[in-house]
């Protein structure tokens, strides 16, 4: 699974993720991306990402 965060979320919210899903499926291969919402979306509409993790709801 590929999972972008926003800078501000990531340090607070990856390492409880990271736990939860190394437990529940450890065989998924987990690449994380922490980067600004701009550029999050821009990964996510062009499938280099699988979800983003946003602090605001899109317009």
């Amino acid at each position: 699974m590929r999972v972008g965060v926003i800078y501000t979320i990531g340090p607070y919210l990856l390492p409880a993720l990271v736990r939860q899903l190394l437990r529940d499926a450890p065989q998924m291969p987990l690449l994380l991306n922490e980067n600004f919402t701009v550029r999050l979306l821009e990964l996510l509409k062009n499938g280099e990402i699988d979800v983003a993790i946003l602090a605001l709801p899109l317009p």
